[in-house]
């Protein structure tokens, strides 16, 4: 299947934004000014946390580098085996797809709203996926005042660990999957590439989902209320919180995001791949186009 093909269900006619709506009897929602509030506590919190050295990278390790205690490394299988084996059913038939852009861009909502691209044939590995299993597990150190969602930068280093051991395990298996990768920078796309191709995977596909980071900014506050407002209905974990500096550090003068010149340094890569602009309710594919592997992937353009 073919990035063009991917877009056939949204053409349709279909959203790419994301809903939450109440079911029944709810909490009244936080005001705007309740909610900025939060949102400040959130991030005062979060940084009073890591300074005392509380992501659990740096508590449960022996050292920065050293090894994980045992109790959980236990977990880290756990958590690992649980997300492969909610895919027992995907084919194994070496394809993946690769998702990037900024967060809040709209990767995993193109991918879960359209139907051309039949997700129960794929094993859907990202940081929200592999987060809220963590979350299941409650390896997030509690935080007064915040969801463990909220609290998961915390696990950010051991999230893509696991990540990772779920990736590995797919390749061994050549089972299909869907990685969202972000594409910050192109070593680690080139990495993840490589990871496959040596797994002989014998179709990749790139799918760079590009919105501007204003955008990106509301929409990854809108999904955090969202999720709060579900958590304090008594479902879920919480949403999860991202910095808008941290979406701001993403800019880049030539390709918009770091994220977008990552993609394009190593597009090639890949034996398909397109560029979706999801700014507005319904995606439009901009670009497309195959890719012809060389040995080596060119470095990024300079800016």
């Amino acid at each position: 299947m073919g990035v063009e093909d991917v877009l056939a269900a949204s053409e349709r006619g279909r959203a790419v934004t994301g809903n939450c709506t109440p079911t029944g009897p709810a909490t009244p929602p936080l005001t705007d000014a309740q909610w900025q509030q939060h949102r400040h506590t959130v991030a005062r919190r979060l940084l009073q946390a890591q300074a005392l050295g509380l992501e659990s990278h740096r508590c449960l390790r022996s050292g920065d580098a050293g090894a994980w205690q045992r109790q959980r490394v236990e977990l880290q299988h756990l958590v690992a085996d649980e997300i492969y084996r909610s895919g027992w059913s995907v084919p194994r038939e070496g394809r993946a797809v690769f998702t990037g852009g900024v967060m809040g861009a709209g990767k995993t909502t193109l991918l879960t709203r359209h139907s051309a691209l039949d997700l129960s044939r794929y094993l859907l590995l990202g940081a929200d996926v592999v987060k809220e299993a963590i979350c299941r597990h409650g390896m997030i150190a509690h935080i007064a005042g915040l969801t463990a969602m909220e609290a998961s930068a915390l696990v950010h280093r051991e999230a893509a660990l696991i990540s990772l051991m779920v990736a590995s395990r797919a390749c061994r298996d050549g089972t299909n999957m869907v990685r969202d990768l972000s594409m910050i920078t192109a070593e680690a796309v080139v990495s993840q590439v490589e990871l496959l191709r040596t797994a002989a995977y014998p179709h990749l596909t790139a799918m760079f989902v590009h919105t501007p980071l204003e955008t990106c900014v509301e929409r990854t506050d809108a999904r955090h209320r969202c999720g709060h407002e579900a958590f304090r209905n008594g479902r879920g974990h919480g949403g999860r919180y991202v910095p808008a500096r941290l979406i701001r550090a993403r800019a880049d003068p030539l390709w918009g995001s770091i994220n977008r010149r990552a993609f394009e340094a190593t597009k090639h890569l890949f034996d398909d791949w397109g560029v979706f602009d999801c700014s507005r309710s319904t995606p439009r594919l901009t670009a497309s186009g195959r890719g012809q592997p060389p040995k080596q992937a060119p470095p990024c353009p300079s800016t």
